[in-house]
């Protein structure tokens, strides 16, 4: 089996209008001298990029056994919705790209949405570091009732809401129903404790913990819900259903073309 390269897909972002099918008009963030910023974890090579208008990790695959690593919790994230983690999904034959041989083939990657704020690692200092352990208490409460593993959590991949939420990122190796976080969250607590200052209260707001989407049969991908309205492509293209499933307002747009937000 062929493998897209690293090379492969610095070279897509510089023209994501040619080489990606959804994410044509995504912008990857570009460092101090235009190039395209990339960082890499074991599993994925991830961009940062803006697409319509939000901010999200494009997570592209080091191996052939990266994607099939995730796909059961990307499949679990696609029914669930829940404030305290983000839209984690598989795009597939998303990119473009041409082999060693001349051919050209396509790979799947995985769209992550970042959530508005800052990493932990960044920002610790400027809030209260009680506050910030009130809020690990929470979300270490929240992901158990969800039975939601992260398995890599470190300030890093942790995001500081507006709000006063803490969420995590990067599902790279997270799992539903097996292993546990304890570990990590005490390896948090200890951070937080050296790290915190004595800065801004976080905000005490307690949203829901999560509603479950029920499954939407016959369509390629279902995503969030909003104002009662569900997100689905099919054959034709992308468009909106109820949730009796029923078509409403169905966009005549080209298959590929995600619709505004």
């Amino acid at each position: 089996m062929t493998v897209p390269t690293l090379y492969n897909f610095t070279e897509a972002l510089q023209a994501p209008d040619l080489a990606f099918s959804t994410l044509r008009d995504c912008r990857p963030r570009r460092t101090a001298t235009g190039g395209v910023a990339l960082s890499r974890t074991s599993r994925f090579a991830e961009a940062e990029i803006e697409w319509q208008s939000r901010k999200y990790l494009l997570c592209f695959p080091l191996s052939t056994a990266s994607i099939f690593a995730v796909e059961q919790t990307a499949a679990r994230l696609r029914y669930l919705r829940t404030p305290l983690l983000t839209e984690y999904t598989i795009l597939r034959d998303e990119m473009t790209y041409t082999d060693d041989t001349g051919t050209t083939r396509t790979c799947d990657v995985v769209l992550h949405r970042l959530p508005e704020g800052r990493p932990l690692s960044v920002c610790a200092a400027e809030f209260d570091a009680e506050s910030l352990r009130s809020a690990l208490d929470k979300l270490e409460a929240g992901l158990s009732e969800l039975g939601f593993s992260h398995n890599n959590l470190k300030p890093g991949n942790l995001y500081v809401t507006s709000d006063g939420r803490l969420i995590p990122v990067r599902y790279h190796f997270a799992r539903f129903g097996e292993g546990h976080d304890a570990e990590g969250f005490e390896r948090l607590r200890q951070f937080v404790r050296e790290q915190g200052g004595k800065g801004q209260m976080l905000c005490d707001a307690e949203p829901s913990r999560y509603t479950t989407l029920p499954e939407f049969p016959g369509h390629l991908f279902v995503g969030e819900m909003s104002d009662q309205l569900v997100r689905v492509e099919d054959e034709t293209g992308y468009g909106f259903v109820d949730t009796e499933n029923r078509p409403v307002n169905r966009a005549a747009i080209r298959l590929g073309r995600r619709l505004p937000r």
